[in-house]
Parts: C-alpha cells; structure tokens; sequence
C-alpha cells in the first residue's frame, strides 16, 4: 500500500489485538512507546516505511510476540536490551537500518529464535558468546556491518544453523574449529573481513554446506584435503588470500564453481576431471600454476575457465579441443605454444578468447571468424624476439622442409616457428622469429556482438579489413606494434565509442603511399583513435574545416569538390587555400549555397587571413573567440540570415582592412575598429535606416552604412543641415546690416527727418512687389502686416522642414537618399547617383532666373531705406528689404541642401527645385488668393500703400493704370494655376483609386470583425452558462448549510456520548494502573529469574570448560587413531 503518516499512540488501546501488519507502506516518525500495552500482540511487522528515532525498550513486554520485523527503515538507535524479554520470539529481522551499538547479550534469552538478521547496519562490538544459546536458530545474519573481535567458538552450538553471514565486518581472528559441528550449515559467507589463520581442517565436517565464501581475507596456508569431503559444495570461494601449496585432489563431486584466484598456489591440479563433471566456472588465474589437467570427458560442462596469469607450459590444442562448453577462455600471459587449431570453430557458444601474452605461433586460422557470439578476441603480445641457430648442432640433422620448425634456446627451452618465422640465413644457420604471422583474417561480418579485438604487438601484416569498421558493438581495437601495411580503412570512422590503436605499424600510410594520413572521419569522429593528436596524421584543421562543413550543411553547397574526402589534404578542399606548412590561410566560400550556421570551429584556424561566406543563407551567430585569428584582414559575411550581436575581439584584430557584415540580421554594436580601412567600402555593416530593428547597428568605425533595403551611403557624409541653415542665415544678417550702413550713417547724421508726406519719386512699391504680400510691410494696416508675417512664417517653417529632413542621420530614418549599393557579387560598393554636370547646370539656371530679381530687389529695399532717414517708411522699406531678401536666400539654400539628399538623378533635382520655388512664390499665391476673397479690402490697401509712396493724384492714376496690368497679369497667372490645378485634379483620382482599394480592405477588416465578434458572442454565452453554474453552487451551498445546521445538533449529542467515552477512559486508566502493579510484580519475578539464569551460567562455564577437556581427548584420541 502507500499509506502514509505515523502510527497513533493510541494503538496501545488496542488490548485483544494479535497482528499489527503494516509493511511496505510510507509511515513516518517514530514507533510509539505504546505499543508495548499490546499485550496479546503476536506479529509485529513495520519493515519497509520510513520510521526514525529509536526502538522503544517497551517492545520487551510483549510476551507473546512470535514476529518482529522492522527491517528497512531509518532507525538509528542502539538495540534495546530488553529485547531479550520476549521468551517467545522465533523470527527477529532488523537488517537495512542505522543501528548502532553493540549486539545485546540478552539475545541469548530468545530461546526459540530461528531467524536473526542484524545486516547492513552499523553495529559494532563483538558477537556475544551468549548467542551459543539459540539452539533453534536457522538464520544468522550479520553482513556489513563493523563487528571486530573473534568468531565465539559458542557459534558451534547452533545446532540447528542452515545460514551464517557475516562477510564485509572487521573479523581479525581465526576461523574457530568448533564451526565443524554445524551439521546443517549450507551457507558460509565470511568473506572480506580480516580473518587471519588457516583453514581449520574441520571446515570438511560441514557436509550440508552448499556455498562457501572466504574471498579477500588473510587466511595462509594449504587449503585442507578435508575439503574434498564435503560432496553437497555447489560454490567454493577462496579468492584474495596467500594460500600455497598444491590444489588438493578428489574435489566435490557436484561442484559448479571453484574461485582460486590471487593466491601462491602451485604446481599441477591433481584429478581435476572425472570428479568435476559438473564444474561450470573455473578460476585458478594469478598463481603459480604450471600445468593443467585433462582427461576425457573431464571438462564437457566447463563454461569459464581462466587460467590468467600462471606459468602454464602446454599446447594450446588440448584447450580448444577439449571444452565443448566452454564461453570464457582466459589463458593470457602464460607459456603456451603451438599453433590455433582450425578444430576452434567446434566451440559454438565461445563467447570471450584471450590467448594473448604467450608463445603462440602460426596464423590466425579463418575459423575463428566462425565464432558468431564471439564479444572478446585477444592475441596480442605473441612474438619473440628473432635468434638464429646452426642448423646441425641445434636444428636437427635433416634439412628444413617447411612447417614447424624447433631449435634449442639459450636456456633450454626449445624455441619454435611455423614456414612465416623461419629465415635460413645459409645452409649452417636458421633465424627463427615466432610469433603470430600471416594477416587478419577477412569476414568479420560473421562476429556481430565482437566488443574487444586485439591483435596488437605480433608479426602481423597486410591490410586492415575494412569490414572491422562495421562491429557496431566494438568498443577497444587494438592493432598497434605490428606489421601491418596498406591504408587505414575510412570504414574505422563508424567507430565511434571505440579506443582504436594503430600505433607502430610502421609501413601504414595514407591512400597515397608517399602520404602519412589517416581517414578523415576516424580523425574527427573516434575520440579514442590513437594518432587523433598527431598533427602528420590527423591534422587539425582539417577536422575544423569538416566541423565547418557539417554545420553549415555541406550537402546542400554548389561545389563540394575535395571536401571531406577521407584521404585528401585539406588545402585541396574548394575554396581553402593554405601556406607551405598547411595551415589555412584563405576560405573563400561566397555565393557557394551554405546553410545551417558559422562553426565554432573556424576560431581554430588561427593562421587565417582571409574568410569569404558572403551570399550564402547561413543563420546563427558569428562564432565567440574570432579575437584569437590575429592574421585576420578580411572577414566577408554579407547577405546571409545571421543574428545575434557582435561578438567581443574585433577590436583586437590589427590586421583587419575588410569587414562586411551587411544584409543580416546583426544588433548591438560593433567594436570600435584598431584599423581605419583602405576605402570606403572597408568596413560595412547594418548601420543606416529604416532598420529591421527599433534602431540600427551602432557603428562607430564603419565606413559605409546600409540600411533593411539594401541601400548604402558612406558614413562620412553625416551631416546636419540644420546646423548650416543657422551658419548660411547669419551670414545673410551680416550682408544685410552691411548694406544698410548708409541708413545707419544717416540716422546719426541727419538734423532732420524726412517727412511722410515727401513727394520723391519712389519705386519702393514696384521693387517689393505690387502682387505680393511683403508689400504689406509697407501699409500702416495692422491686419496687412499680420498677413505678410503669417505668410512668412509659413515660408521659413516649410524651407525648415525641407533643410532638416535632408540632414542625414543613420540612427534616423529621414528623406536622405541612399546613392550606393554594396552587391553580393562585388566587394567595392558603387555610387548609384546619376545626377550630371547638366542637371547641376539646369538647377542654377533656374535658381537664377527665379530668385536673383527677388534677392536683389530685397537689397535694393534695403539700401534705399537710407533715403528715408529715421522714419516709419524707412522702418517699412528696410523690414520688407530684409524679408524679401532673407526668404529668398533660404529657399535657395533649401533647395540646394534637399537636391544634396533627395536627388539621385536630374530628374529628381527638376522635380525637387520646381517645388522648392512653388514654396517661394508663396506670398504671390497667398495675395492672389486675398484678390479673389476681398478684392475691396486688398484694393483699399494698396491705394494706401500707393498714395504714400506716390504722393499725387497723376501718379494714383498711373498705378490704377499698373494696377489694371497687374490684373490682367493676375489672370494669366490664374489661367496657369488651374492647369496646375487640373493636372493636381488627376493626381487625386489616382489617390481616390488607392482609397478604393483602401475602403476595400476596411471592408474585409470589417468582416473578419465581424466574425470575432460572432466569437465573442459565443464566449459571453458560455459566460452566461458559467454564472448559471454559479448561482447553482450558490444554491447548493445553501442547502450544505443547512446540513451543516443539523450537524451542530449532532455534535451536541456527541459531546454529551465523548463524556460518557471520558468517563470509561478514566475506569480504563484505574485498571492499567492496576496492571501496572502487576507489571512491577513481574519484574520481580524477573530479577529472581536472573538471578536463576546467573547460577545456570556458571554451570554452564563448568560445563564448557569440561567440554573442552572433552574435546581435548577427542583430538588425542583421533590423532593415536592416526598414528
């Protein structure tokens, strides 16, 4: 179950109850002290929870309990010792807890214990004599903890033991022989303790026993021939010790497994055949062995035989001849000799083949290749050094005829080779090297689950099979120290979780015999392939360039020509050029169909000097670390999808003359540059407006600035025009005040004024023009001077508005048209400005003949005003002077600051200059409107500027006569308008089609409106539906509340019966009490018991000390039988 949360105290009410069964569940805390009032309680199993604290010495009333299981918990407390109290305990399981502490003696007053496991705690101490006591117990486990101190001989009393664990503690005495006398003991596991001593002999009494482990202790000796006697051992153990002498002959019958290894033991195993029919798992490996035996039908079950490091002098033959079952044959580093046999492919279900380390000799036979569930093959390190022999005294008298050829060695030993290690140097002298010869054999298709091959260190040759690459399970191939030739097979690159060596094959090469290099994808895919940090042979940048490659999806390029192929340099790849020691100097890869991203794996090129990926659809964002390719002078990534911001070392890269970094999608800033660029097409990025950002890319050293439509102009040219127009209108105020020197000269020289009535003759009128409104500078009406000052203002804010909008700002998206373009397919940007000398020509023409009389008749107004001293028309015609001058001026200078923006070609600069002057013949157009819409007021105005001016009645009649000129003028000029105005008629038809097309689309915004709000309707509907819902709750919750009404009444009742429960808890509480008394009267009678079992102990030392003089005899009486 998965029930949670703790046990109640007041479980303890519980008196009748007999099981408590709470296992596997989530219960926390601590077990209550009352559950020691269960009196009647017999099984108390909580094991498998999460209970903490301490064991509660209460446990120790329940007389009654046959069961206590509280195995797998987090108790950490000592164990109580009025555990012992429980007289009736047959089954005590504490085992994966904390305990701590020491092993209680009272155990030994559970006389009817059967089962004891204190395991996997850390319980320290000794083991108690007392637990001689348990007659009955079956089950004695007490494996890893920290118990030290000695096996109590009284162990020898458990009669009734089937299993005693006590491996991974600190045991550092002997093995006591009195553990002999455990007749029905089947499993003895006191492995990795410090157990010193011998074997005791009477280990061969335990004929029941069925597993015996003594692995990594420090037991010495032989191991006794007693052991032989015990014919029920399935599983002997005895790894990790210094035992000697010989192995005993006459083994179990029905042993499975026998583990000897790590120890001295030495010379030959006696009759270790016929008698162990049944051994499955053998290993002897690591001892002083220096044969094996074998007989028919000796070994026909064998699995495992390892025989690792002994000093075994056999041929290999009896081996593979003479185990049909055999998976695991591990026979390295001996002295075995001879050739391997073609009968190996008799051994189906092999599995793991180490014969390396010996003297073997011959080829590696084909039938190897036969072995299909074959995971390890080891043959390495057979090969001996060449000696050389005369071929009478040492060879034999006949003359060699092939095969296998023997002569004497320097020590004794006869030193053989197969037809491959014999060189007869003459007739008198052979050269015999042995040693596995021949080459790897082909097939290794038939070997799927192959994980281990290693052949390394033999006389090896030829070519690697290329079909090794397809061992998918592969995980160490190792062919090095050989003599192996031809290429390594690219089909090795699909290993890539393997350790491949090759190193020492000294006649390997590249595909190319004259070149030294391994395949590509070995290089770059297999981490653990030997020569991976050899620069001749894997070079590095040739991996960087595939890392490149894979990333920026090389599939896809246009020409791929050289890249990536196994065997070819790098520098032959299209589009990598390199210096004379092959380091990558160029990539040039633009317009070439690259995707996917720039790899990390470029900032390795540190020697690079030039990368071009221009035109490409590459994404991502430029590699971090480009600050380390300090050779860097041009980096070409334009017209791709890259993102992100600029990373930091641009700033270092001193070399650098050419960055490109325009048509992305780059943001932030670029670092301000160590070089200032060859040319304006230097240093190039996303810096103009509009931009696909709320701002473009700051940059401070780039030459030339591009904006989201491709379009370029250099950076230099950023100007504020706005700034000048202050400049140019100040010097206009200087010429002015300069011409009116004479007017300031004759107002502090003139004793007089000259009066307003003067009958001079005067053109002032004519010079500032009859048909414009800076006329009315000259009347004394208040209303025509409000005219000719609006109209002003208008004039100066419309030349404003053109002269700061043709200020270029790349952080600003103004009028200012970009005159470059930066193309994909050139690195120089080229000026798209097709404006000529002849439209220059045209704009000054026409600026002439449209503004010169306006400028010079402002100055004429200006210097004239002399003429009228210190006068209120002197005042006028000097104001109008400076007015007609000072707008003309800077509409000219408006005009030619918006054709420097604006115009990209001379139609552009007509177009632009016509309207610029349209704007300066504003105050004409506003007077001709005046005409039309108060022709009386206007003709009473201009009388009144006539008469002052003109002074008689003739000069009236000649100004009616001017007047009527102008009229007719008027007319021609009207006449021109309403061309204009019908020729503006047409362009609002096209603007009326666009606002169709506009409506049309309002329309269609319209209707989809529409249909949202046909869902909106549908979400207010099932709101409605929702406080439906609501009102229904609130229905509900009305009627709980008046059940909860009726449940107030309850509660009184209950109230009135929890008095009543009160009252019987109280008699409850005056009977324990009374059992408590009786409780007292127990532990009475339990001190006068302990008082009993005290005498009955010292009987019991009397009766051990004469058991021993018992067992003294016993020994003595044996050892005369003996004799």
């Amino acid at each position: 179950n998965n029930i949670e949360g703790t046990v109640p105290s007041e479980v303890g009410m519980l008196s009748q109850l007999q099981r408590l069964w709470l296992p596997q569940n989530n219960f926390k805390g601590t077990i209550p002290t009352e559950v020691g009032m269960l009196s009647r309680l017999q099984n108390l199993l909580l094991g498998e929870n999460n209970f903490e604290g301490a064991i509660p010495s209460e446990i120790g009333l329940l007389k009654q309990l046959s069961q206590l299981k509280l195995h797998h918990n987090n108790i950490h407390s000592a164990i109580p010792s009025e555990i012992g109290m429980m007289s009736q305990l047959q089954e005590l399981r504490l085992y994966e807890n904390n305990i701590n502490g020491t092993i209680p003696s009272e155990v030994g007053m559970l006389l009817q214990l059967v089962d004891l496991s204190f395991a996997q705690n850390s319980i320290t101490g000794t083991i108690p004599s007392e637990i001689g006591m348990l007659k009955r117990l079956q089950k004695l486990e007490l494996d890893d903890n920290k118990i030290d101190g000695v096996i109590p001989s009284e162990v020898g009393k458990l009669s009734q033991l089937q299993r005693f664990w006590l491996y991974i503690n600190n045991i550092n005495s002997t093995i006591p022989p009195e553990i002999g006398m455990l007749s029905q003991l089947q499993d003895l596991l006191l492995d990795r303790n410090n157990i010193t001593g011998t074997i005791p002999t009477e280990v061969g009494n335990l004929s029941m026993l069925s597993k015996l482990n003594l692995q990594s202790n420090l037991i010495t000796g032989p191991i006794p021939t007693e052991i032989g006697m015990m014919s029920n051992i399935l599983h002997l153990i005895l790894i990790n010790n210094t035992l000697t002498g010989t192995i005993p002959s006459g083994m179990m019958s029905n042993l499975q497994s026998l583990h000897l290894s790590h120890n001295r033991l030495s010379n030959s195993m006696l009759h270790l055949s016929s008698a162990t029919s049944s051994l499955q798992y053998l290993n002897i490996s690591n001892n002083l062995l220096t044969s094996f035996p074998f007989s028919e039908n000796g070994f026909k079950e064998l699995v495992t035989l390892d025989l690792t490091e002994n000093l075994i002098r056999q041929n290999v033959f009896m081996f593979i001849d003479g185990l049909p079952s055999i998976k695991d044959l591990l026979l390295s580093n001996n002295f075995f000799y001879g050739s391997i046999p073609n009968a190996i492919r008799s051994l189906a279900r092999m599995e793991k083949l180490h014969l390396d380390n010996n003297r073997l000799i011959g080829t590696i036979p084909d039938d190897v290749l036969s072995l299909v569930r074959l995971r390890e093959l080891k043959l390495s390190h057979n090969r001996q050094e060449t000696q050389c022999f005369e071929a009478l005294t040492e060879c034999g008298a006949q003359p060699y005829q092939g095969g296998v050829l023997c002569c004497g060695g320097d020590n004794g030993e006869q030193v053989c080779a197969d037809g491959l290690g014999v060189e007869i140097v003459d007739p008198i002298y052979y050269c015999l090297t042995p040693g596995l010869h021949g080459t790897i054999p082909a097939g290794f298709t038939n070997t799927p689950y192959l994980q281990v091959l290693d052949l390394s260190s033999t006389l090896l040759k030829g070519n690697i099979p290329p079909e090794i690459g397809g061992l998918s399970r592969l995980e160490i191939l190792d062919l090095s120290n050989s003599a192996l030739t031809g290429s390594i097979p690219s089909s090795l690159g699909a290993l890539t979780d393997a350790v491949v060596l090759v190193r020492g094959n000294d006649m390997i090469r590249g595909q190319n015999k004259n070149d030294r290099i391994a395949p590509l994808s070995l290089c770059s895919n297999v981490p653990g392939f030997d020569l991976v940090e050899d620069k001749t042979w894997c070079p590095p940048e040739r991996n960087f360039l595939k890392a490149f490659y894979t990333d920026a999806k090389g599939q896809e390029w246009t020409n791929v020509t050289g890249w990536i192929n196994e065997f070819n340099n790098h520098c032959e790849w299209h589009g990598v050029k390199c210096n004379e020691e092959d380091k990558v100097i160029k990539l040039m890869l633009g317009n070439g169909g690259l995707s996917g991203r720039i790899s990390s794996k470029i900032v390795n090129l540190t020697s690079i000097e030039n990368v071009d990926l221009h035109d490409n659809d590459l994404k991502g964002s430029i590699p971090s670390g480009i600050g380390k390719l300090v050779n860097l002078s041009s980096f070409i990534v334009s017209y791709n999808a890259i993102t992100g911001t600029i990373p930091d070392g641009f700033d270092s890269l001193s070399n650098l003359q050419l960055l490109h970094l325009h048509g992305n999608r780059l943001r932030g800033t670029v670092p301000l540059l160590a070089s200032k660029g060859g040319n304006y097409s230097s240093f190039i990025s996303d810096c103009g407006s509009p931009s696909v950002f709320d701002s473009p890319l700051d940059c401070p050293s780039c030459t030339m600035c591009c904006n989201s439509q491709n379009e370029c102009d250099m950076a230099e040219k950023k100007t504020d025009f706005g700034m000048w127009s202050s400049v140019f209108i100040g010097s206009a105020v200087f010429a002015l005040l300069i011409l009116a020197a004479p007017l300031v000269k004759e107002i502090f020289t003139s004793n007089q004024n000259v009066p307003a009535t003067s009958n001079v003759a005067s053109n002032e009128h004519y010079t500032i023009g009859k048909d414009s409104v800076y006329s009315f500078f000259l009347s004394t009406s208040v209303t025509a001077w409000i005219f000719a000052i609006a109209v002003l203002a208008t004039q100066t804010l419309c030349f404003g508005f053109f002269i700061d909008e043709a200020s270029l700002d790349f952080g600003d998206d103004r009028m200012w048209q970009y005159s470059f373009s930066c193309p994909p397919n050139n690195l120089n940007c080229r000026d798209n400005s097709d404006v000529t000398a002849f439209g220059w020509i045209f704009f000054a023409l026409f600026g002439f003949f449209y503004l010169t009389g306006d400028m010079i008749n402002g100055l004429k107004l200006v210097w004239s005003a002399s003429k009228y001293g210190l006068s209120l028309k002197g005042f006028q015609i000097f104001l109008g002077g400076c007015c007609l001058f000072s707008i003309t001026a800077l509409g000219l200078y408006a005009t030619v600051v918006y054709n420097v923006a604006t115009s990209r070609s001379n139609v552009d600069m007509i177009f632009n200059t016509v309207i610029l002057l349209f704007v300066n013949d504003l105050d004409e157009k506003f007077f001709a409107s005046l005409h039309a819409i108060i022709p009386e007021w206007l003709e009473k105005t201009t009388h009144e500027i006539a008469g002052s001016f003109l002074g008689d009645v003739r000069m009236n009649v000649q100004y009616a006569s001017a007047n009527h000129q102008l009229r007719d003028d008027q007319t021609r000029r009207i006449e021109g308008i309403e061309k204009k105005v019908a020729r503006r008629s047409n362009a609002i038809k096209t603007i009326e089609v666009r606002h169709t097309k506009l409506k049309k689309n309002v329309a269609d915004l319209r209707t989809k409106q529409a249909t949202k709000n046909k869902e909106m309707k549908r979400v207010i509907a099932k709101i409605i539906e929702q406080e439906k819902k609501v009102e229904a709750l609130e229905r509900f919750r009305e009627q709980q509340s008046r059940k909860l009404k009726g449940i107030e009444r309850n509660e009184v009742r209950v109230v009135a019966d929890n008095k009543k429960l009160k009252e019987n808890i109280t008699r409850l509480e005056e009977e324990q009490a009374i059992k408590v008394k009786e409780f007292k009267k127990v532990e009475q009678n339990n001190q006068e018991l302990n008082t009993k079992v005290e005498t009955l102990e010292s009987e019991l030392r009397n009766l051990r000390a004469e058991m021993q003089s018992f067992v003294g005899m016993v020994q003595i009486l044996s050892q005369l039988q003996k004799e």
